[in-house]
């Protein structure tokens, strides 16, 4: 974009897990608050432990929720996240998480940091860099002063790395369902049918039959219910 390099100038790309819509970010909190002035979102917060996958929400009244993926109750938006349910189409195929990376450093949650150093958590977090580029390595000569850092290795093999260094990414089985869900339900309820697998009404036929007539009605039928409301399963007639 800017055509040449300018020395001033210092990049920096992050691991990415993949990014949904903002749609769906303020229809969970217009879900969780229930009309109750937010005022903050943390997400994995530090008290917590690096390593949790919890979302923390305080309100102006001093109460706050408090939502996990595990425990009998998960978090809806953390399991969706975490469970690729709602992430964008392009994340499913990154070009961008590919070696060789893009910015003269790469960051990123070091997974799997118990295997290098298991006596360095501090439960605050540790992260990688990766060192792309010269200028990626000088830079990194004069701030490695004042950084804790446990060690330093050259990747011979980047699919040992725990992170995702990948472009290509299967794609969760309810994703579209989901979606079309939300355009009609709140997100908690949303995310719980498609996780659990729930319809409200069965709709038994031959849907597949070679008359139009038949096909056209079970059609009709199938938007109309979903107009008024319910999640509908079609179910083909078995052949007896």
């Amino acid at each position: 974009y800017l055509e040449k390099d300018y020395e001033c100038l210092i990049t920096v790309d992050i691991l990415c897990h993949g990014v949904p819509s903002q749609k769906y970010l303020d229809s969970y909190l217009k879900d969780i608050s229930k009309g109750k002035e937010i005022k903050s979102v943390n997400f994995r917060d530090k008290k917590m432990g690096w390593n949790c996958d919890n979302i923390v929400i305080k309100f102006t009244d001093n109460t706050e929720y408090i939502g996990r993926r595990a425990g009998n109750i998960p978090d809806a938006y953390v399991g969706a996240f975490k469970g690729d349910m709602m992430s964008r189409k392009v994340c499913y195929d990154c070009q961008y998480a590919v070696f060789p990376r893009q910015g003269d450093f790469t960051m990123g949650d070091l997974w799997n940091w118990e295997k290098l150093d298991p006596k360095s958590n501090d439960k605050k977090g540790t992260s990688f860099v990766f060192l792309n580029s010269k200028k990626g390595e000088s830079v990194f000569d004069v701030i490695r002063q004042s950084a804790k850092y446990v060690n330093e290795i050259m990747v011979k093999d980047y699919n040992t790395i725990p992170n995702r260094v990948y472009a290509k990414r299967k794609e969760y089985p309810g994703r579209r369902r989901f979606i079309n869900l939300m355009k009609r339900k709140p997100f908690s309820e949303a995310y719980s049918y498609v996780k659990k697998g729930i319809y409200d009404v069965g709709m038994l036929g031959y849907m597949n039959t070679p008359n139009i007539g038949s096909v056209l009605t079970y059609y009709a039928l199938y938007h109309v219910l979903t107009d008024i409301g319910y999640e509908v399963l079609p179910i083909e007639r078995p052949k007896d």
